[in-house]
């Protein structure tokens, strides 16, 4: 990869807490799984970070990302 690489679009996966148990999913997620997940500090920080170099979409997506209460 070049040094003068700059993503377009960035798929973040905040959690992988989910309510659901879809038989489609890959994940196998569950009401507990917060372990893994950064913390908002940590999410900032790296939000910052990329945001130094570039402006890309980002899609937030994961388990489920409206169970963190930060979103």
């Amino acid at each position: 990869m070049s040094d003068d690489f700059v993503p377009k679009w960035v798929a973040w996966e905040v959690t992988g807490r989910c309510n659901l148990s879809c038989i489609h999913c890959r994940a196998s997620a569950s009401l507990d799984a917060e372990e893994g997940d950064f913390t908002t500090g940590e999410a900032k920080a790296i939000l910052d970070d990329i945001a130094s170099f570039s402006s890309p979409v980002i899609v937030l997506s994961g388990g489920e990302p409206l169970l963190r209460k930060d979103i």
